[in-house]
C-alpha cells in the first residue's frame, strides 16, 4: 500500500520548487458561506509577502475551474495535484515555510504537521451576533483568542483585522517558531 505514496513523494520531491524556499496559500471557492472565500486581495498580499521573505508563492486551488477568476503574477506556482491528492497536499504543506488558509479543513492538516507554520485568516467573518457564544460553548475560545499557538498556528480574526496585508503575514511569520 505504501508504494503509490512513495511514488507520489518522489514526484513531489523532484519537482522544481521543493528544493527552494516556498510558502502556500490554499484557496477557498466554496458555495457554502461564500464570505469565507479567498479574494484577489488575499492572493496579492500573499504574493507580496512571499517576495518579502524571498520565497516562491505556491497556490493550492479549491476549484480549478475558478482559477481563471483570479489574476496571478508570473512567479506564482499553482499546484493542482494537491487539490486531488491528499498525500501531495500533506507533503507540500510539510515542506513549506508557512501555510496560509481561509476558514477550511486543510488548516488542521497543516497544524498537525511537524515543523510547519500555519495561519487561518478570516475567522468569524460570517458570525451572527450569537455565534461567538456558540464558539465559546463548542470550541472553548472567544474572539481574538489564539488556541493553536502550541501547534505553531495562529488565527487572524475578521472582526479585529478584516483583510490581512503582507505586513500582517510578516508579523505572524516572525511570531511562530
Amino acid at each position: 500500500d505504501s508504494i503509490p505514496f512513495l511514488k507520489e513523494r518522489e514526484e513531489i520531491v523532484s519537482s522544481k520548487y521543493i528544493g527552494d524556499k516556498y510558502i502556500t496559500l490554499t484557496l477557498r471557492d466554496n458555495g457554502y458561506s461564500p464570505t469565507r472565500n479567498s479574494s484577489q486581495t488575499d492572493i496579492d498580499e500573499f504574493t507580496k509577502f512571499a517576495s518579502e521573505i524571498n520565497s516562491i508563492p505556491v497556490i493550492i486551488p479549491d476549484d480549478v475551474n475558478k482559477l481563471s477568476e483570479y489574476s496571478f503574477s508570473d512567479n506564482v506556482l499553482i499546484y493542482e495535484k494537491a487539490r486531488i491528492s491528499m498525500s501531495h497536499r500533506i507533503l507540500i504543506y510539510s515542506m513549506s515555510n508557512m501555510n496560509i488558509f481561509p476558514p477550511s479543513g486543510p488548516f488542521y492538516v497543516s497544524l498537525f504537521l511537524k515543523n510547519t507554520k500555519s495561519l487561518m485568516y478570516n475567522i468569524g467573518v460570517n458570525w451572527e451576533d450569537d455565534e461567538p457564544l456558540a464558539a465559546r460553548r463548542v470550541y472553548g475560545y472567544d474572539l481574538g483568542d489564539q488556541p493553536y499557538l502550541n501547534l505553531n498556528g495562529r488565527l487572524i480574526w475578521h472582526a479585529l483585522n478584516p483583510r490581512f496585508t503582507a505586513k500582517d503575514l510578516m508579523k505572524v511569520f516572525n511570531s511562530l517558531d
